[in-house]
Parts: C-alpha cells; structure tokens; sequence
C-alpha cells in the first residue's frame, strides 16, 4: 500500500506487468482485486478496484 501510495504510476504499471505474466490461469484484474481481499489486504484490494482499468 505505501508503493501505490509513493509512486502509483509505477506500482500499477508493476502490478500490471505482474498480472500480464500470470498465464496458468490468467486473473483478470477483477480476479486479482478480489485474490488480495481473500488474502487479509483490503486497502489494496480497494485501491486496486479503483484503478482496475490501468492493470
């Protein structure tokens, strides 16, 4: 949360590269939003729906 925080471009522009790399099974960001909410990170998971578009 404090990357996305400090340099949010540059986190989501990760994030996205990140995602784009998952191929077995691919997530879409919807799918990774909703993977970090299960995981115990909500304000990432909430930050991330807002920007879902950029990832």
């Amino acid at each position: 949360m404090n990357q996305l925080e400090l340099q949010h471009l540059t986190a989501l522009g990760a994030i996205k590269e990140m995602r784009a790399s998952w191929t077995n099974p691919a997530r879409s960001a919807e799918e990774l939003v909703k993977a970090l909410e299960l995981r115990g990170l909500p304000q990432t998971a909430a930050y991330l729906a807002k920007a879902s578009k950029l990832i």
